[in-house]
């Protein structure tokens, strides 16, 4: 289902443009994943909730942009029903289905509306849309170039993009290192919600970019040290980019040195492989289709 284009225009302009398989499958493709959220609302309803991560198998297997665009269009359609959050009315209407305005929807719409009760509709489209913004974050380069280095090459764009994933980043990170700790012991897996949303690049740039803020402190081990210094920053001093500042995680340095060694043995514990050898896989695989080859620094210069 991924692979059939979502095809957008009218009928008409489908079969003027010789369009019209394109017009079909797309619109069949609309209507099983309307089915499959009916039928995954109600296998996974307990009642009164709708049970975690049931929207994710369906937004895998037709992709991020038929799956919004089927959620978006039902809610449309039912944009006077008051059993739907605003938030969630909002982003619907924030989602474009008719390729020009009109006053009343386009009858085929109607053929891939969503027959659920508003209020599971409503808890499975919540559940969506956290999952599809999880998405779009993991998808988000991590820029590692400094600021200037930005500015020279017209690269502001993806560098303020990155910095502020980070910031969030490290704000969460800072909260679970806050909440998995009980007084005495760093609970295990604390940095487990951290890396699903974030992605594990994001999430040890972020570590690592910590550690090197504070290198001095002896509370920081030189494990951890050691291990920061493999893992690609920002080339200079924190202080030649004072930005990162903003991305450190704000906790006591010993429980974080503890949370970093805990992350670190788990992360390799999983895949049993380095943790810079896991590193530089996921930025071969995060990178290598996305981004054409950096300009060296003395070409920018």
């Amino acid at each position: 289902m991924r692979t059939i284009p979502l095809y957008k225009e009218s009928a008409s302009t489908a079969r003027a443009n010789n369009e019209l398989i394109t017009f079909i499958q797309s619109n069949t493709a609309n209507q099983s994943c309307a089915k499959d959220i009916e039928q995954a609302i109600t296998d996974h309803w307990d009642g009164s909730r709708l049970s975690n991560g049931c929207a994710l198998p369906l937004l895998e297997k037709y992709g991020e942009e038929r799956f919004a665009f089927v959620l978006a269009n039902t809610l449309q359609l039912k944009q006077h029903d008051g059993r739907f959050s605003k938030d969630n009315m909002d982003w619907a209407q924030a989602v474009q289905i008719e390729p020009t305005p009109r006053e009343q929807p386009s009858e085929r719409r109607y053929s891939w509306e969503i027959k659920s009760h508003p209020v599971k509709l409503d808890q499975f489209v919540e559940q969506a849309r956290q999952e599809i913004e999880a998405i779009s974050i993991r998808e988000m380069p991590v820029y590692y170039e400094p600021v200037a280095y930005a500015m020279e090459n017209d690269e502001m764009g993806p560098y303020w993009n990155s910095f502020h994933c980070n910031v969030d980043c490290a704000k969460e990170l800072t909260e679970a290192i806050a909440d998995h700790y009980d007084g005495y012991r760093l609970q295990a897996h604390a940095a487990d919600a951290v890396l699903k949303k974030y992605g594990q690049e994001r999430t040890l740039f972020v570590l690592a970019n910590t550690i090197q803020l504070m290198r001095d402190d002896g509370r920081v081990s030189q494990a951890n040290i050691q291990w920061a210094d493999t893992i690609p920053l920002p080339q200079g001093t924190p202080d030649d980019d004072s930005n990162r500042r903003h991305f450190c995680i704000r906790e006591h340095p010993g429980l974080f040195d503890l949370f970093v060694k805990i992350t670190r043995k788990e992360i390799e514990e999983q895949s049993r492989l380095p943790l810079a050898e896991q590193l530089k896989r996921v930025m071969k695989e995060h990178t290598a289709p996305k981004h054409k080859e950096p300009k060296s620094r003395n070409q920018a210069r």
